[in-house]
């Protein structure tokens, strides 16, 4: 995924026991982690709690941002 910045993700993960979803633009991507934009703000997931990424493919309207 490296160099699809402003890509729209969505990324199914854990946080503690419990399994979460979230969806944002990508800003960025590291070995270690993934930083997404959500509308006020930004948070970073690391990958190693990550379960499931979904980018957005073009002409697509069910991946409205």
């Amino acid at each position: 995924m490296s160099g699809e910045a402003h890509k729209i993700l969505r990324i199914n993960y854990f946080q503690g026991s419990e399994p979460r979803f979230i969806k944002g633009k990508l800003r960025s991507e590291t070995d270690d982690y993934i930083e997404l934009e959500l509308d006020k703000y930004i948070t970073k997931i690391y990958k190693k709690y990550i379960i499931k990424t979904e980018v957005e493919k073009h002409g697509r309207d069910a991946f409205e941002y």
